[in-house]
Protein backbone atom coordinates (compact mmCIF):
# COMPACT_ATOMS: atom_id res chain seq x y z
CA UNK A 1 0.00 0.00 0.00
CA UNK A 2 1.57 3.57 -0.65
CA UNK A 3 1.37 6.81 1.08
CA UNK A 4 0.22 9.90 -0.24
CA UNK A 5 1.13 13.38 0.75
CA UNK A 6 -0.77 16.74 -0.22
CA UNK A 7 0.43 20.01 -0.05
CA UNK A 8 -2.61 22.77 -0.38
CA UNK A 9 -2.07 26.73 0.00
CA UNK A 10 -4.27 29.39 0.56
CA UNK A 11 -4.15 32.60 -0.93
CA UNK A 12 -4.97 34.55 1.91
CA UNK A 13 -1.99 35.86 4.90
CA UNK A 14 -4.79 34.72 7.67
CA UNK A 15 -3.71 31.84 9.47
CA UNK A 16 -6.39 31.88 11.48
CA UNK A 17 -9.11 32.16 8.41
CA UNK A 18 -6.99 29.53 6.96
CA UNK A 19 -7.57 27.46 9.67
CA UNK A 20 -11.36 28.14 10.71
CA UNK A 21 -11.75 26.72 6.91
CA UNK A 22 -9.80 23.90 7.40
CA UNK A 23 -11.40 22.72 10.78
CA UNK A 24 -14.89 23.60 9.22
CA UNK A 25 -13.92 21.45 6.06
CA UNK A 26 -12.73 18.52 7.85
CA UNK A 27 -14.58 18.55 11.07
CA UNK A 28 -10.88 18.32 13.13
CA UNK A 29 -9.41 20.44 15.78
CA UNK A 30 -6.09 22.07 14.99
CA UNK A 31 -3.81 22.57 18.19
CA UNK A 32 -1.03 25.33 18.35
CA UNK A 33 2.43 24.67 17.85
CA UNK A 34 5.71 27.25 17.89
CA UNK A 35 8.94 26.93 16.75
CA UNK A 36 11.86 29.16 15.47
CA UNK A 37 11.47 27.64 11.74
CA UNK A 38 7.91 27.33 11.54
CA UNK A 39 6.91 30.32 13.78
CA UNK A 40 3.06 29.86 14.98
CA UNK A 41 1.27 26.80 13.12
CA UNK A 42 -1.47 24.75 13.76
CA UNK A 43 -1.53 20.94 13.72
CA UNK A 44 -3.33 17.85 14.37
CA UNK A 45 -2.55 14.17 14.50
CA UNK A 46 -1.52 11.87 17.59
CA UNK A 47 2.34 11.46 19.05
CA UNK A 48 4.91 12.85 16.70
CA UNK A 49 2.90 12.13 13.58
CA UNK A 50 1.77 15.08 12.05
CA UNK A 51 -1.73 14.48 10.21
CA UNK A 52 -2.43 17.84 9.38
CA UNK A 53 -0.33 21.37 9.61
CA UNK A 54 -0.94 24.45 8.44
CA UNK A 55 1.71 27.40 8.56
CA UNK A 56 2.24 30.75 7.31
CA UNK A 57 4.09 30.55 4.04
CA UNK A 58 7.35 32.86 5.00
CA UNK A 59 10.57 30.19 4.65
CA UNK A 60 11.27 27.06 2.39
CA UNK A 61 10.00 25.64 -0.94
CA UNK A 62 6.29 26.81 -0.82
CA UNK A 63 7.56 30.96 -0.72
CA UNK A 64 9.23 30.59 -4.07
CA UNK A 65 8.18 29.30 -7.19
CA UNK A 66 4.60 27.45 -7.74
CA UNK A 67 3.48 28.51 -4.08
CA UNK A 68 4.66 32.35 -4.11
CA UNK A 69 1.11 33.46 -4.24
CA UNK A 70 0.59 31.57 -1.30
CA UNK A 71 1.10 32.70 1.75
CA UNK A 72 -0.47 29.94 3.93
CA UNK A 73 0.26 26.14 3.63
CA UNK A 74 -1.52 23.00 4.94
CA UNK A 75 0.36 19.69 4.84
CA UNK A 76 -2.03 16.58 4.14
CA UNK A 77 0.17 13.81 5.70
CA UNK A 78 -1.33 9.97 4.54
CA UNK A 79 -4.57 10.62 6.09
CA UNK A 80 -7.58 7.68 5.83
CA UNK A 81 -9.64 8.42 3.16
CA UNK A 82 -7.08 11.33 1.01
CA UNK A 83 -9.85 11.56 -1.68
CA UNK A 84 -12.25 12.13 0.56
CA UNK A 85 -10.12 15.04 2.38
CA UNK A 86 -9.32 16.79 -1.52
CA UNK A 87 -13.17 16.98 -2.36
CA UNK A 88 -13.58 18.63 1.19
CA UNK A 89 -10.69 21.04 0.98
CA UNK A 90 -11.38 22.25 -2.48
CA UNK A 91 -15.40 21.75 -3.10
CA UNK A 92 -17.43 25.45 -2.52
CA UNK A 93 -14.48 27.57 -2.56
CA UNK A 94 -11.11 29.45 -4.11
CA UNK A 95 -9.10 28.06 -1.11
CA UNK A 96 -7.19 26.49 -0.48
CA UNK A 97 -6.03 25.29 -4.24
CA UNK A 98 -3.84 21.22 -4.25
CA UNK A 99 -0.23 22.08 -5.41
CA UNK A 100 1.09 18.87 -4.89
CA UNK A 101 -0.02 15.16 -4.65
CA UNK A 102 2.47 12.84 -4.06
CA UNK A 103 2.48 9.37 -3.73
CA UNK A 104 5.01 6.97 -2.19
CA UNK A 105 4.90 3.07 -2.67
CA UNK A 106 5.51 1.27 0.72
CA UNK A 107 9.13 -0.81 0.94
CA UNK A 108 7.11 -3.80 1.39
CA UNK A 109 5.82 -3.32 -2.12
CA UNK A 110 9.18 -3.98 -3.54
CA UNK A 111 9.78 -7.14 -5.36
CA UNK A 112 13.98 -7.71 -4.95
CA UNK A 113 13.55 -11.39 -6.41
Amino acid sequence: MSERFDVYGFRTDDLEEARNRVEESLSIRLRTGDSSYWGLYYLCGSGARRDYMLYRNTTGEWSTGVGANFGVILLVNNVPEMDHVRQRLVDGGDDPVLLRSRDYPDSDDDDDA
